[in-house]
């Protein structure tokens, strides 16, 4: 396969852009030993969620029911929420 200037450039620039991306993040990664007052941080004693029971219980709730939806679609029936509480 030949190479045209134009694909040699574009090899170039792309070498070019993943050098310097790759450079930029791995000084990022980088440690400084000089400062030693840098904060820590420590875990929480009692993890916490994202949402709480009640709301994940709700979220669920929908999920099922627009699954359900979708599924009476594919099939081909009509779909009907009973409420089951």
């Amino acid at each position: 396969m030949r190479h045209t200037p134009g694909s040699r450039r574009l090899h170039h620039m792309s070498l070019l852009a993943v050098s310097v991306s790759t450079a930029a993040t791995l000084t990022a990664c980088g440690s400084d030993p000089d400062k030693t007052d840098a904060p820590t941080t420590t875990a929480s004693p009692t993890p916490t969620g994202a949402v709480t029971r009640t709301g994940a219980v709700r979220i669920l709730d929908h999920y099922e029911e627009i699954s359900a939806k979708g599924e009476a679609k594919v099939l081909g029936f009509e779909y009907r929420m009973v409420d089951s509480r």
